[in-house]
């Protein structure tokens, strides 16, 4: 609670002197200046990209008073500045923000830690052609509507100091980087925010990133399952059956439930890394949003492990985790289906975030998986008081708060 009452004065000031365009700020000391450092930097973000000079505001340049307190400060603007990045992706238009153009942003951001002696980094590019070889068609059928070519990024970080009997910890993010409904379609009120429907990507991305800058000694392998969900003549139809990559038939009943059949053929090659634990991120379901509003990412947890680890990353964070349940219930609901294994949409419309997180579960093997739904924390209405409204890049600072806490400190 202290440090959420730091960065919401500190962010509070920083607000204050940007109406009297203040753009040269002194910091004095105080107790968490790693939690100030996150109120400033989260508070004076604008996303301005496509404006003119004339437009834009001018940029916050933050000094401290006492640089004793340089590294904390330091440390705060690196979760800020990731859950930045994360913002930054989610903001841009989806014609400036294609899959491939996705790619091209993350490689770019992480080319200078290329030949980083502290970090062992692999970028993977997967294209269309190797999705077919690896049977993702379930991935593929939703990218079919769209003239936008699908990708799946995968980040391989290894720090030289990584405790090797510590298998990888496996971050899966989906990117639809805008989604229409497809032949379902969505209606047109607020559609354009769907340009943020690659959030879990986003989030995946940006917390790679804050585990490098921090050091964090682990093993971490980021897929980002990319693809744009349109509705054409070549898109996927209400009653269509695709075999994912794990062999289980799907019934497409709805459209509109696309990350899930992303996410689907990407979870379960996530497996093939024998992870030591599996975290999703997605915008899945807008029944999250209606259960939990803006204050919590919805956490789908299959240990009490897993998710008393997350819910005290967002105790420190302030960006906290409300756990869902996983129940047989759900699992029989989404097997119920006279075409295929299981159908992405169930007859019955109750529980929605529930039913998705059950048909996720299909394609886990891994006794330590957790769900985050994080529809709910998309996009920032007033709910976080010292971020300015639009997309918020949630949960970023817990998910890398959570990998400090998952891997042993360098001693």
């Amino acid at each position: 609670m202290k440090k959420e009452q730091t960065r919401l004065a500190f962010s509070s000031c920083v607000k204050n002197l940007a109406t009297s365009k203040e753009t040269e700020i002194l910091v004095d000391n105080v107790n968490d200046m790693s939690a100030a450092s996150e109120g400033c930097h989260l508070a004076a973000y604008n996303f301005d990209m496509y404006k003119s000079d004339r437009s834009k505001k001018p940029v916050m340049e933050f000094e401290l008073m006492d640089k004793s307190s340089k590294t904390d400060w330091e440390d705060g603007f690196i979760m800020a500045d990731c859950q930045n990045l994360a913002r930054t992706l989610m903001e841009m238009p989806s014609n400036m923000l294609t899959p491939e153009k996705f790619v091209e942003e993350v490689v770019n951001v992480f080319e200078e830690f290329k030949n980083d002696p502290k970090v062992k980094l692999e970028i993977h590019i997967r294209d269309e052609d190797w999705l077919r070889e690896q049977n993702m068609n379930a991935l593929l059928a939703v990218a079919q509507g769209s003239v936008q070519k699908p990708r799946l990024l995968e980040l391989h970080l290894s720090h030289p100091d990584a405790d090797k009997s510590i298998q990888p910890l496996v971050f899966v993010g989906k990117g639809v980087t805008f989604d229409t409904g497809g032949i379902s379609i969505k209606p047109s009120a607020k559609m354009g925010l769907m340009r943020g429907d690659m959030g879990g990507a986003a989030c995946v991305a940006a917390t790679a990133l804050g585990v490098m800058r921090l050091n964090v000694p682990g093993r971490i392998i980021c897929l980002m399952g990319l693809v744009e969900n349109m509705p054409s003549g070549n898109a996927c139809k209400p009653g269509d059956v695709v075999f994912s990559r794990s062999g289980l038939s799907i019934e497409i009943d709805n459209t509109d439930a696309e990350g899930r059949l992303v996410l689907a053929d990407v979870l379960d090659y996530s497996q093939t890394f024998q992870p030591s634990a599996v975290l999703d991120a997605a915008t899945l379901t807008g029944a999250m949003t209606v259960a939990l509003g803006g204050a919590f990412t919805g956490a789908f947890c299959s240990t009490n492990k897993l998710f008393d680890m997350l819910r005290k990353s967002g105790a420190v964070t302030g960006d906290q985790v409300w756990r869902m349940p996983l129940a047989t219930l759900y699992n029989d609901m989404v097997k119920d289906s006279l075409l295929a294994d299981v159908t992405n949409s169930t007859k019955q419309k109750e529980a929605g975030s529930c039913t998705a997180a059950a048909f996720l579960s299909q394609f886990v093997k891994c006794d330590q998986w957790a769900h985050l739904d994080i529809a709910s924390v998309m996009e920032n209405t007033n709910h976080v008081k010292y971020m300015p409204n639009g997309m918020s890049g949630r949960p970023t600072r817990t998910l890398i708060q959570f990998c400090k806490q998952y891997f042993p400190e360098i001693k």
